[in-house]
């Protein structure tokens, strides 16, 4: 970890450190290691906000379809209950425009709900859609972060490669 000692340097030292000294390049790192660690719990969060957003859109529409069953099942009951009227029987016009009013009902009734319904999936699409950016940008962030976190330790380390078990030995000492 030659050159690299200077992990030993107070929080002080870290924070006031020249940035072309050691000390300040291992702040730099750690900074840009913490900048990562922030990126990381970001996109993690995004992406749970993006299921959560998914899934009452998902929720939405099966709102919506189950609504159009029980509509068109109803038509079919109504229409049903139509085709078996006899024309012949005294009561066949009272019986058919109660069964029209019953059909009319339904879908005075239905198409209140779905205005409702599409509004309601409309604000589900627009709040889907501002979480895929909100999980688009903190994906980016955290390849920008991740980038910037290598280019850090490559000047802190003046271009050598670390072990896996140095790295962590350091990580460590830097309290990351």
């Amino acid at each position: 970890m030659k050159g690299l000692n200077a992990y030993h340097a107070s929080p002080e030292a870290l924070a006031n450190a020249a940035p072309n000294s050691q000390v300040g390049k291992l702040a730099a790192y750690r900074d840009a290691a913490r900048a990562t660690e922030t990126a990381e719990a970001d996109l993690d969060e995004a992406g749970k906000a993006l299921v959560r957003a998914g899934l009452a859109l998902s929720d939405a529409q099966h709102a919506i379809d189950v609504r159009t069953r029980r509509r068109d099942a109803g038509m079919a009951r109504i229409n049903a209950k139509i085709a078996a009227l006899d024309p012949s029987d005294s009561d066949y016009d009272a019986r058919r425009d109660q069964l029209k009013g019953e059909k009319a009902a339904l879908t005075t009734s239905f198409d209140a709900d779905m205005k409702q319904l599409d509004t309601e999936f409309s604000q589900l699409q627009a709040r889907n859609g501002a979480a895929e950016e909100t999980y688009d940008a903190a994906k980016s962030r955290l390849r920008s972060d991740r980038q910037a976190e290598g280019a850090a330790l490559h000047t802190a380390t003046g271009g050598r490669t670390l072990s896996p078990a140095a790295l962590r030995t350091l990580r460590e000492w830097l309290g990351l």
